[in-house]
């Protein structure tokens, strides 16, 4: 996607990253936190004005740069909000914003919270009536009637949260003295316990061991006197705040109807292997969505594949994309990069039609509709970073895995994109990260977990020590246990399309 668009990673909301606030000046609420966004988007243009929406209105259709905002996990709710605020202001918006496109996003907790079982279930690892599912049938009584509460459901319920971590409790087992667990963002996958896949994926380390460097710190610009810490993965901190005011913010999906309404294109997409935020739960939110005077999407999917593989299904209507990525995990590009790919530049209307012989490239088709994708390079299969039949420890599943594809969609963040229909125009194309509570997107605020003291925190700065050898490797920080006190954002995912987690 490099050669498609320009890129630009954002820190946010404020104090996330190596990004910082003054005193206690977190956002309290996700429509804050879209309010500080858009002021932003609003001096960014100011300082390049050839990215400002008055292009399009001084040069015509064309002129401006069509911007896309996308992201995964929990930003699947700040999403929203920046996007309603953006197209709230109407003609003195900054930018020309199009569309966007959310991944395993955490968006409805009426229609999300108990997927995670029905997924398990599925998926052929719990069985309907055994003895798992009757064991937290009292903690999805507890969810359900705290959502009867309210008419518009908000972002966060404890009583909902608890799921999840009943799901991890009871899947734990111990192994050569070792306690697995099963991995909350691939079902196919194990982890060690309490950690339940917050140690995954295997290139987190690195990630920490990159960030340290003091080279790269200066390369980008760290406040070394306000952020001297080292980045971390989950801000407490910035977590606390928004968890306080969670009560303040209805959640996301109340926003979609209005913004389909609008014309904004969104694309929903759901890796198929995740628990947390996984297929069923985002398809049964989609199914009960009314817009334009219909609930859900009319129709049926259509077959999506690359190379004539099957990777997974596709269904438009009304602005509203909705597609099924097979065997991803929470992590969909990190997983299936080819296809994520495909995904984004299909829903960008990017036309990869060069002209050349068709034989020296991927092709990908979505119903009847065929198109030709990216340069084959000698490849007749669809890259696939870990695609597991079966469940293992981590230590086993990286045998399994190959060496990561290069690809530069991904989210946990978010993007900003020009698009074009020919070639020969992609030096128009830009794109924003948006780079939420952790860059990698392991957030979910129905994640609740507790920091153990050892794993460095905002609210217990780490000082990044210059001294130290940059190219020593780090481990990344120990496991969270999970609790019901403590939840730092683990977002990234969450989400953006050019950082994977």
């Amino acid at each position: 996607m490099n050669t498609l668009m320009y890129s630009m990673i954002v820190d946010q909301p404020v104090g996330t990253g190596f990004s910082y606030v003054q005193n206690d000046g977190y956002a309290k609420s996700l429509t804050q936190v879209g309010e500080e966004f858009l002021i932003f988007i609003r001096n960014f243009v100011t300082e390049y004005p050839e990215y400002d929406r008055k292009r399009h209105n001084e040069h015509g259709p064309g002129g401006a740069v069509d911007v896309y905002i996308a992201g995964e996990s929990f930003a699947g709710e700040y999403i929203p909000y920046i996007a309603n605020k953006i197209l709230s202001v109407g003609r003195s918006a900054p930018i020309q914003l199009l569309g966007i496109a959310i991944g395993n996003g955490d968006m409805d907790p009426r229609a999300q919270s108990g997927s995670e079982v029905d997924t398990l279930v599925e998926a052929g690892i719990w069985k309907p009536n055994g003895p798992e599912v009757q064991e937290i049938k009292s903690t999805l009584r507890g969810c359900q009637d705290a959502l009867a509460k309210d008419e518009i459901p908000h972002v966060r319920y404890p009583e909902c949260d608890a799921i999840l971590n009943k799901i991890l409790k009871i899947s734990t087992h111990k192994q050569n003295n070792t306690e697995y667990c099963i991995n909350s963002y691939d079902f196919r996958l194990e982890d060690t316990s309490p950690a339940c896949g917050m140690n995954w994926p295997n290139e987190l380390a690195a990630t920490y061991t990159f960030l340290r460097k003091p080279e790269v710190r200066k390369a980008l610009h760290v406040d070394q006197v306000n952020k001297p810490e080292a980045w971390v993965e989950c801000n407490t901190a910035v977590s606390r705040s928004l968890r306080a005011g969670s009560r303040k913010s209805k959640a996301s999906v109340s926003l979609l109807p209005q913004m389909l309404e609008s014309q904004l294109r969104i694309l929903l997409f759901a890796g198929d292997k995740d628990i947390i935020c996984n297929y069923l739960g985002l398809k049964r939110m989609v199914d009960n969505l009314e817009w334009s005077g219909k609930r859900g999407l009319d129709g049926t999917p259509l077959d999506w594949r690359i190379n004539g593989e099957l990777v997974g299904t596709w269904h438009t209507d009304r602005n509203l994309t909705f597609v099924r990525v097979h065997n991803a995990s929470h992590m969909v590009a990190y997983d299936q990069p080819l296809p994520a790919h495909d995904m984004m530049l299909r829903f960008m209307d990017l036309d990869m039609n060069l002209g050349a012989d068709t034989a020296a490239f991927n092709t990908s088709t979505v119903g009847l509709d065929a198109r030709i994708l990216v340069p084959d390079r000698g490849k007749t299969h669809i890259p696939s970073h870990a695609t597991p039949s079966s469940r293992f420890p981590l230590s086993s599943a990286e045998k399994l895995v190959s060496p990561p594809t290069s690809t530069a969609t991904d989210n946990k963040s978010g993007a900003l994109a020009d698009r074009n229909s020919h070639f020969d125009l992609w030096g128009n194309v830009f794109v924003i990260a948006l780079v939420a509570l952790a860059v990698a997107g392991c957030l979910l605020v129905r994640r609740r977990v507790r920091m153990r003291p050892a794993r460095y925190q905002a609210v217990e700065p780490y000082q990044a020590d210059m001294n130290v050898d940059p190219n020593a490797q780090v481990s990344a920080p120990p496991s969270m246990d999970h609790d019901m006190e403590m939840e730092p954002f683990a977002l990234g995912d969450e989400e953006e399309i050019t950082t994977a987690k």
